[in-house]
């Protein structure tokens, strides 16, 4: 594999973080809001 091949592929694990990560933030807030709105 290539060098250029290996941080690409870095890259793209990184940018998958971050959307894993935003997508975890954004259900828990989501969660939040809806027992606040129950409550």
């Amino acid at each position: 594999m290539s060098a250029q091949r290996r941080q690409l592929l870095k890259q793209l694990l990184k940018s998958l973080n971050v959307v894993l990560v935003a997508l975890l933030m954004y259900n828990l807030w989501r969660h939040k809001w809806t027992k606040v709105n129950f409550n």
